[in-house]
């Protein structure tokens, strides 16, 4: 008699299953700070929503700060992978500002950037949750400001003038997307991008000039 071969699937190792828990917490963290906002946002709500125990939770990170750092983290890393993304579709030089501008704007506008606004308002008041995310903020700078230096038309620009526009830019539309969710106005918003890339557009120019 022949034995059937066994379809099922090969069981997940501890680090596998580890890493499956973090990533449930990390995203379930996520979610409930852009739905109902980081005061609300208790172990509780989190467990709940990654269908995991507070045990569970506290095996992995040794208080609900830690857990809210790792996602900011997670943020920062999938922003930069999407402006990365973006970048690569950058058609030539006299495009250059245009992409630049509208990535770090839509990187703004993602569902998940909400987390980052909380945390910032939040931080304001709460010195411990300002130091922890400082880490995981200037690794976000640091390397959009990279990515921007890589494209065409601004390599050869000043490294001080890039910084500042990322600094401008990050500002800008960060302060567009809060103020737009109370008074939204899509025809200003897509004014002041027009008037951002112009402004970039005679920078990027006048500096690279001899």
């Amino acid at each position: 008699m022949t034995t059937a071969p066994d379809s099922s699937p090969p069981r997940r190792t501890q680090r596998e299953r580890r890493e499956a828990t973090i990533a449930k917490l990390v995203d379930a963290t996520a979610q409930t700070i852009v739905e109902i906002g980081y005061s609300k946002t208790s172990v509780r709500e989190i467990c709940s929503r990654a269908g995991v125990s507070d045990g569970a939770l506290f095996r992995h990170f040794d208080t609900r700060l830690d857990l809210i750092v790792a996602c900011a983290d997670h943020v920062a890393d999938q922003t930069i992978q999407e402006l990365g993304d973006l970048a690569e579709v950058t058609p030539g030089p006299d495009q250059t500002a245009r992409v630049i501008a509208k990535a770090i704007r839509q990187a703004t506008r993602r569902p998940y950037s909400s987390v980052w606004q909380e945390l910032f308002v939040a931080a304001r008041t709460d010195e411990e949750l300002r130091r922890r995310m400082k880490p995981a903020l200037q690794r976000y700078i640091d390397l959009s400001t990279q990515l921007m230096r890589s494209l065409p038309g601004v390599e050869d620009l000043p490294p001080e003038q890039i910084g500042l526009w990322q600094l401008l830019l990050s500002h800008v539309f960060t302060s567009e997307a809060l103020v737009g969710v109370v008074v939204p106005d899509e025809r200003s918003e897509e004014l002041l991008l027009d008037f951002v890339t112009g402004l970039m557009d005679r920078s990027f120019i006048s500096d690279v000039s001899p």
